[in-house]
C-alpha cells in the first residue's frame, strides 16, 4: 500500500503571517500581497526575508497587478523578472496563470514561464476556475509541465465544487495534483476529505489584523492575518488522515 500524505498550504500576505503559518504546522506557504485583489506578487524584500527565516517550502505568487489575467508584453516581462528573482533566492515554487481574451489558457506564455522557473515547481492558480473547459485545461496544464492546479472546482467555495474537483482529480490520474482552495476551514476540510481523494488543500484562514490605532483614524488601517489556531486544527485532521493511509508494520 502506498504511503500517501495530506498537505496543507497556507496562503499568507506578509512576513508575520508566514511565521504564524509555519509555527502552526503548515506544510508550505503561498506568499502574496494584496489579498483583497486576489493576491499579487510580494515585494523583493518580503520574499527575501521570508525565505531567509522560514524552513518550510515557499511558493510565490507571480501576478503583476490585480484585475484580469490577460497581460501586456511589459507585464509579461515583469513576471519573468520576478520568477528569476525567486529562482535566484532558492524558492521552492511559483504560482501564476495567464488567460487569452476568450478565457482560454495562454498556454504558450505559460509554458515559457514554466521552463523559466525550472527547477522550481509551478502552480496554475485559481484563474483556472474561469476556464470554459476545465477538462481540456487540465490536459493543457499537464502538457505545459505544471505540477499543481489551485482550484475550487469553478465555484466560489471548494465544498460547492466537490463533484468537479473529484472528477478532475480522477481524470488527472496523478499526472498533476489539484490543490483544493476556496473558503476551506476545519468543517469544509472534513467534507473534502470524506468525499474526494484529494491530498492537497489551501487555506488563508484569515482573521482581522490587530492594530494599535483607533477605528476613528482618518484612513483605513484594516488588513487580515492568518489564524494560527485554525491552521493547527486543520493540520491535526490531515495528520490523522495520513496515519490512516500509512500501512501497518505488523
Amino acid at each position: 500500500m502506498e504511503n500517501l500524505s495530506f498537505q496543507l498550504e497556507a496562503c499568507v500576505n506578509c512576513f508575520n503571517a508566514a511565521r504564524i503559518a509555519e509555527q502552526a504546522g503548515a506544510d508550505r506557504i503561498e506568499l502574496c500581497e494584496n489579498l483583497h485583489a486576489g493576491g499579487t506578487t510580494p515585494s523583493a524584500g518580503t520574499i527575501k526575508q521570508v525565505k531567509a527565516h522560514l524552513q518550510i517550502p515557499m511558493y510565490v505568487m507571480i501576478r503583476p497587478r490585480g484585475g484580469d489575467f490577460c497581460y501586456t508584453e511589459e507585464e509579461f516581462a515583469i513576471m519573468q523578472t520576478d520568477i528569476k528573482l525567486c529562482k535566484n533566492l532558492g524558492c521552492e515554487g511559483v504560482v501564476f496563470g495567464i488567460l487569452k481574451q476568450n478565457g482560454e489558457i495562454d498556454i504558450d506564455r505559460c509554458r515559457k514561464l514554466v521552463e523559466l522557473a525550472w527547477p522550481m515547481e509551478t502552480t496554475f492558480h485559481r484563474v483556472f476556475d474561469l476556464c470554459p473547459d476545465p477538462h481540456r485545461a487540465v490536459e493543457e496544464l499537464i502538457d505545459a509541465g505544471f505540477q499543481y492546479i489551485l482550484t475550487s472546482g469553478q465555484q466560489v467555495k471548494a465544498v460547492d465544487g466537490i463533484d468537479l474537483l473529484a472528477q478532475l482529480d480522477e481524470m488527472a490520474r496523478g499526472r498533476i495534483q489539484l490543490i483544493a482552495a476556496g473558503g476551506i476551514r476545519y468543517p469544509q476540510l472534513q467534507e473534502l476529505l470524506t468525499r474526494t481523494h484529494l491530498r492537497y488543500f489551501h487555506s488563508g484562514a484569515s482573521v482581522p489584523m490587530p492594530t494599535a490605532f483607533p477605528e476613528s483614524a482618518p484612513f483605513a488601517l484594516s488588513d487580515i492575518l492568518i489564524n494560527g489556531e485554525e491552521i493547527k486544527r486543520m493540520k491535526t485532521l490531515l495528520k490523522e488522515y495520513t496515519q490512516k493511509q500509512t500501512p501497518s508494520s505488523e
